[in-house]
């Protein structure tokens, strides 16, 4: 079957790219001919154009009325673009190396006009439905092109939130009455389909699909980083809980600190790196001693590569880290007083594989 699938695959996430992989390689695996749509319309495209204000930038709506303030701001935003170029240029070539996508398409119009032919379309996974960004607004994630004859179905599909706005219903029923199938990633997709009368069902994170065998194969045999490390990957940078916890294990541990990062380093990290790719965020995970974190990703990871990890998140968008922790029983590691969980791999992996057989059931009946 050929199937095109279409997420945030390209806006230079770890977790972003990881699961478009994955996702590609599972479909791949069990014989289906895959590319995945390469949909980058301004909104997402426009992070790394020097001398361009994204419409959800808080300066927008004063830069468009006028031109030298749209200047000034441009030039306000070309060094902080321009340090963060390297990381772009290693999230480009994980993209050219290991996604196979469709020729590009700038907007919905253009996709609309000329669809990637294919027996089905597949949306998912991440925030793709999330009705607060531009993104969950976008026709193009409710695979609304191309001949009514091609099937639709949603892979671990998110609406980042517990409920959607009333004045959003009516679009999202409209747009997913359309489809053949539906799997959400997390619990609370689960009751917004339940309010608005659709069936789906929930399923893992696509990067659980793959086993750490699939992907070691990714990994070079040789460590970043040489000498036993904690990872640290905060989202927020100034978590003082996760630092008085990481400092005080590799204290007690002999351990460095190792931070990794997309803006300023951490000032307690012994080592900060920058301009890491998804090869090199999973050769950090893979190897590194103990993982903290406020990311899915990152323990998702963790779990994959049997690492210790804990994590330390009181945002809004730790429902997906709470389900995931539900699943594998291990909630005692998020936002934890003591460092002293007890990581029994094996009762781990039994846990989390009848749900990942659940996941993988769904795909192969597409």
């Amino acid at each position: 079957m050929k199937i095109k699938t279409i997420t945030c695959h390209d806006v230079y996430n770890y977790g972003a790219s990881l699961q478009a992989y994955a996702l590609q390689t599972y479909l791949t695996s069990i014989g289906h001919d895959v590319e995945i749509i390469d949909y980058l319309p301004d909104y997402i495209s426009g992070r790394y154009k020097f001398f361009n204000i994204l419409p959800n930038s808080r300066l927008y709506k004063y830069a468009i009325k006028n031109k030298l303030f749209y200047f000034l701001c441009c030039l306000y935003q070309v060094k902080r673009k321009y340090s963060t170029y390297g990381r772009k240029k290693v999230f480009d070539s994980f993209k050219e190396e290991y996604l196979l996508c469709t020729k590009l398409y700038k907007d919905y119009q253009e996709l609309k006009a000329d669809p990637p032919t294919a027996d089905a379309y597949v949306v998912g996974s991440d925030q793709v439905w999330s009705c607060t960004s531009a993104i969950g607004k976008d026709p193009a994630f409710y695979l609304d092109f191309g001949s009514s004859s091609i099937k639709r179905y949603s892979y671990a599909a998110s609406f980042g939130q517990s409920k959607i706005q009333p004045e959003n219903k009516a679009f999202v029923f409209s747009k997913l009455q359309k489809f053949n199938g539906i799997s959400v990633r997390e619990n609370t997709g689960l009751e917004i389909l339940q309010s608005l009368s659709i069936e789906g069902i929930n399923v893992v994170d696509p990067v659980l699909l793959l086993n750490q065998e699939d992907w070691n194969q990714l990994i070079p045999t040789e460590r970043i980083v040489k000498k036993n490390y904690i990872l640290v990957y905060d989202l927020y940078h100034a978590d003082t809980e996760m630092k008085e916890a990481v400092c005080s294990v590799a204290k007690n541990n002999g351990l460095k600190i190792v931070s990794i990062n997309s803006r300023s380093g951490l000032n307690y990290a012994d080592i900060n790196i920058s301009n890491a790719g998804p090869i090199e965020f999973l050769n950090l995970i893979k190897y590194c001693t103990y993982c903290f974190s406020n990311s899915f990703h990152a323990t998702a990871f963790s779990v994959i590569f049997h690492k210790p990890f804990y994590v330390f998140n009181r945002h809004d968008n730790v429902s997906r880290i709470k389900d995931f922790l539900t699943i594998i029983d291990m909630e005692q590691c998020l936002n934890p007083e003591q460092m002293n969980v007890i990581f029994n791999y094996n009762v781990i992996d039994n846990r989390l594989q009848k749900m990942i057989i659940t996941s993988k059931k769904y795909l192969d009946s597409f």
